[in-house]
């Protein structure tokens, strides 16, 4: 029997199988944007129906693993996505504010801030956590 948490995820994987093969050319040639022309795009939807909303909702409704541990799962495994969507070799950094010039350039920008942010946020986070449990042993 295949437990409930290997249904969500693939039925969220199903979902977006769906959807890169059925709805996605629809809409590409209705709107004529390639979503494999816009990284940014790419990721949100993949980001968010493979990873992130699996993982949210266990962690929001099972029992069985911590929802820290899928919170943390779910930032660690988004971080390595915006990477892979991301070229930031196609990044000029010393360009400063003229990223926003070109919008290929800035979405791939915006995935390595996101995936760089992700991870600093992730170690605050638990060192935070960590910082309280000594603070409230002591205390």
């Amino acid at each position: 029997m295949i437990s409930r948490e290997n249904r969500i995820i693939g039925a969220s994987l199903a979902l977006l199988f769906v959807m890169v093969l059925f709805v996605l050319p629809v809409a590409e040639d209705a709107l004529g944007l390639a979503l494999s022309d816009q990284p940014l795009a790419a990721f949100v939807l993949f980001a968010a129906l493979a990873v992130l909303g699996p993982q949210v909702y266990l962690a929001r409704t099972d029992e069985d693993v911590s929802p820290r541990t899928r919170v943390r799962f779910a930032v660690v495994v988004t971080a390595i996505f915006a990477l892979m969507f991301a070229e930031p070799g196609a990044v000029d950094w010393s360009k400063g504010t003229a990223l926003f010039a070109d919008l290929e350039m800035f979405q791939h920008a915006v995935l390595v801030v996101v995936a760089v942010g992700s991870l600093v946020g992730l170690v605050c986070y638990t060192v935070g956590q960590k910082s309280m449990k000594r603070i409230r042993r002591t205390a």
